[in-house]
């Protein structure tokens, strides 16, 4: 740090107006090392470009070679070389020297005259200073950057870069002024040599950073650091001071001098830099800019998620800042086969315009399902001078499936198969990027499912993880250290803690649950640093590093990750609570109440039918064999299952979250005869959406007496109609006369029950139970009056708070109708009119 006496700069009167006087960092401003003697002058000479003529201060102001000489001509008696007394015209007396010496007077001055009247003088050139009198800037171009932060005084709306003779000089301005009330705020100059060997920063690696920072409307210091890190590229602690360097504010507006020799780019064709305004967790970067002026800025935008053949699939928008420039190549980065085809070159960009170009992918001869992704990486771009122009990329690759997007769960980053996520309330104390407004889990396949949804970009980490904030008792020109640092990566973190068995007190208490799994996963600058997998371990009461990869995808607010199911273990009611926190700790956790909490129980609008029925699919504690037989003798394959009983049925439904499937069994107890013509149906309303007809979200299984073969239907807004691979492939069921009691057994996966794997505590679905006694009999649950084809007159099957045993009782209506054959199709594919319709069971032939 510079010594806090090193306050007086030595400037000149400032040539701010009066009311408005720059604020000069104090403890800096001296150029090439001369105290007190920079200000407005190049290489510390008081008011001359280097001094002077021929670097001579007062000696030189109109004469010739500096030297004063009584009047003569390079100091000597001779004109032409010849002596003054020998001319042949005769003595040359003092009277004729005085003559001559007044005509010679007169021409210059009618010289002079002349010269002002008819002749147009050189401009002077405008000298820069960093005194806080902008005035000098006016001649240089203009870097314009759009409004994008709420803070005005950290939302960049112009800056200005110029060398001169070994010095960087920078300028911005900001919407509001700089450095409002008692919380320090930064403006950051990021500087790259040109090549990856720097720290991690937005859009560069960061080789030097020049820092300004302020509070109370005050610019309190400057500082210089340089980054001495290796390998690990998000190491701030890697940086060291060096130096400082002079810089001034007045209200929204600020300059600065670096010596290009201090930051490694006097005379470099490759160097980089950006400028940064930060106060606490809101940032704008600004454009990156090189020697040669001019910026490029790409957007990359995703256009289709599928395609069969050759099709666009990102847009990029080009747009040219301060100079004409054209685009002579692309780079793509294209992961998971198919070619990319690239827009012809050169594009020309005129200043401030924008050109629209798209790349196309050809996928070949790639097998449907397969994902591609393209990225854009790169740019080349010239300036009219032949001068490279940087790009600043932004945007989001394009995902694109072969075909068709494939069912069931897949960390793709296109989220789709998410829905009906637990809401958790915005959290205004923490930084919008580690905010979760909306978590979900699901169990599917071999792995274990997870996603959040964030108030701002996931995993955008710090730029520097460090504050600036006053220290009581000091002067207030005194510069101050940052906060302590407690980490040394500006990282974001998302952890989410997994209590696999909700019996047991095995691990950390943590949000409500007892975890004894922990999925964590760090990044900064919209990249992943880290991912890791641990389980408690009860004896050192500490998490150990579990084998496993997590799989992880992100995209602007939204993350998703998977594990293996074998990360989990054997589960039983397994509970998650998501954590987030930034670099300083801030925090937020899910909603306690979406995890684990006493809410009521929720609304079961719309009510479907009269006095309609509710369920809750509980846990089981075994896994049954889907064969028919509701085996409930101690421990019994329903043991935990709720049941819900009627004078002629027994329903007993309960859950497998390892496995994502709700099973069912249906005891007609009332059907005590075995014919062939008996069977069983259950219906769901996946949203819970109500309707008179069957919609394409609601779902019916039936099975006949004795019978493994499911038959599976789905809605398309007027009746049914075979569900196909729409359905979940695992959905099984099985009918059987056995103990003297017709009984229907089913396994359905959650995804049809209620429309989603990863249901939320309390997620609601209609459902209904019909039970046909052949030949003329049906039982029902459900409501008064269910009826399979009308979705408004069922009843509910839910998610339950807790694992509980609900025994309750219902009213079933015993119905004589006309009996059917098997299901048969009609002609036009649909099944036949259902339940309360006489002619969907026509007489036996």
């Amino acid at each position: 740090m510079v010594p806090p006496d090193a306050v007086n700069l030595g400037r000149e009167a400032p040539r701010a107006p009066a009311d408005s006087a720059p604020n000069v960092s104090p403890p800096v401003g001296l150029t090439n090392g001369l105290e007190h003697r920079s200000n407005g002058r190049m290489t510390g000479l008081v008011g001359w470009t280097n001094g002077g003529a021929f670097g001579l201060h007062g000696r030189g102001n109109g004469l010739v070679n500096g030297l004063r000489a009584e009047g003569r001509t390079n100091g000597l008696g001779y004109t032409n070389g010849l002596p003054l007394r020998k001319n042949p015209f005769g003595v040359v007396t003092n009277r004729d020297f005085s003559r001559a010496g007044a005509i010679v007077a007169a021409l210059f001055v009618l010289t002079l005259v002349l010269a002002y009247i008819l002749g147009t003088p050189a401009p002077a050139q405008q000298s820069f200073a960093v005194d806080g009198n902008f005035s000098e800037w006016a001649s240089v171009p203009e870097y314009v950057d759009p409004q994008d932060t709420a803070l005005g005084h950290v939302d960049l709306v112009a800056f200005r870069v110029q060398e001169v003779t070994g010095q960087l000089f920078v300028y911005g301005r900001t919407r509001s002024p700089l450095f409002p009330g008692p919380v320090g705020s930064s403006i950051y100059v990021l500087i790259s040599d040109g090549d990856a060997n720097g720290y991690a920063a937005p859009g560069l690696t960061a080789d030097y950073v020049a820092e300004i920072y302020g509070w109370n409307g005050t610019l309190e210091g400057s500082v210089l650091r340089e980054w001495r890190g290796a390998a690990d590229h998000d190491n701030a602690t890697a940086f060291q001071t060096i130096a400082g360097f002079p810089a001034a504010a007045v209200g929204g507006e600020f300059e600065l001098a670096l010596d290009e020799n201090l930051v490694g780019i006097n005379g470099s064709p490759a160097y980089r830099l950006t400028l940064v305004a930060r106060a606490d967790d809101v940032t704008d970067v600004a454009a990156i800019v090189g020697p040669t002026r001019g910026a490029l800025l790409v957007d990359q935008r995703p256009l289709t998620s599928v395609v069969s053949s050759a099709a666009p699939v990102i847009e990029l928008r080009l747009r040219a800042l301060v100079t004409d420039l054209a685009v002579t190549d692309i780079s793509v980065q294209v992961t998971g086969g198919g070619t990319a085809t690239l827009p012809a070159f050169p594009i020309l960009i005129g200043a401030g315009n924008e050109s629209t170009q798209t790349i196309t992918l050809n996928p070949g001869a790639l097998p449907g399902g397969t994902l591609m992704t393209v990225r854009v990486t790169g740019v080349t771009a010239t300036a009219g001078d032949g001068g490279s122009i940087p790009p600043t990329i932004s945007g989001d690759a394009a995902r694109v499936y072969v075909q068709a997007v494939p069912g069931g769960k897949v960390v793709d980053g296109l989220f789709g198969d998410w829905s009906n996520g637990t809401a958790d309330p915005n959290d205004t104390t923490v930084p919008a990027p580690v905010d979760i407004l909306e978590s979900a889990t699901a169990l599917g396949g071999s792995d274990f499912f997870l996603f959040v949804r964030t108030e701002g970009a996931v995993l955008a980490g710090a730029v520097f993880p460090e504050r600036r904030v006053p220290v009581p008792g000091r002067a207030v020109n005194a510069s101050s250290p940052p906060a302590p640092v407690r980490r040394v990566a500006g990282e974001d973190v998302l952890m989410a803690y997994v209590d696999t068995d909700d019996r047991d007190a095995i691990g950390m208490p943590f949000g409500g649950i007892i975890a004894d799994r922990l999925l964590e996963v760090r990044g900064r600058a919209g990249r992943i640093t880290s991912t890791a997998l641990y389980a408690w371990n009860g004896t050192t009461l500490s998490w150990n590093p579990r084998p496993g990869v997590a799989s992880v995808a992100f995209v602007g607010t939204r993350l998703e990750a998977s594990a293996s199911l074998s990360f989990l273990g054997a589960t039983f009611n397994p509970q998650v609570v998501f954590a987030m926190s930034d670099w300083s700790e801030r925090r937020d956790i899910t909603d306690l109440i979406s995890v684990r909490g006493t809410r009521s129980a929720p609304g079961l609008e719309p009510t479907h039918g009269p006095s309609a029925e509710s369920v809750n699919a509980t846990l089981l504690t075994n896994v049954p064999a889907v064969d028919g037989r509701c085996n409930t003798s101690f421990p019994g394959e329903y043991a935990g299952a709720s049941l819900v009983s009627t004078p002629q049925l027994d329903i007993y439904v309960g859950r497998r979250d390892d496995t994502q499937f709700v099973f069912i069994c249906v005891r007609a107890k009332a059907d005590i005869t075995n014919n062939a013509n008996d069977f069983g149906e259950i219906m769901f309303d996946t949203k819970h959406d109500g309707g008179t007809a069957p919609q394409s979200d609601d779902r019916l299984f039936d099975v006949f007496t004795n019978s493994n073969v499911i038959e599976t239907w789905m809605g398309d807004g007027t009746g049914w109609v075979p569900c196909g691979l729409t359905c979940d492939p695992g959905d099984i069921a099985r009918g059987r006369f056995d103990t003297g009691v017709e009984q229907y057994e089913f396994r359905i996966r959650y995804i049809d029950v209620w429309g989603t794997n990863a249901p939320s505590r309390s997620q609601v679905a209609g459902f209904a139970v019909v039970v046909f006694d052949a030949p003329i009999l049906i039982y029902t649950w459900g409501s008064t009056a269910v009826d399979d084809t009308n979705p408004d007159s069922w009843g509910h099957i839910i998610i339950p708070e807790f694992p509980s045993v609900v025994v309750a009782s219902a009213v079933a209506l015993i119905i004589p109708l006309t009996w059917r054959r098997r299901t048969q199709l009609r002609a036009d594919g649909r099944r036949p009119r259902m339940a309360t319709q006489r002619d969907r069971y026509p007489p036996l032939s």
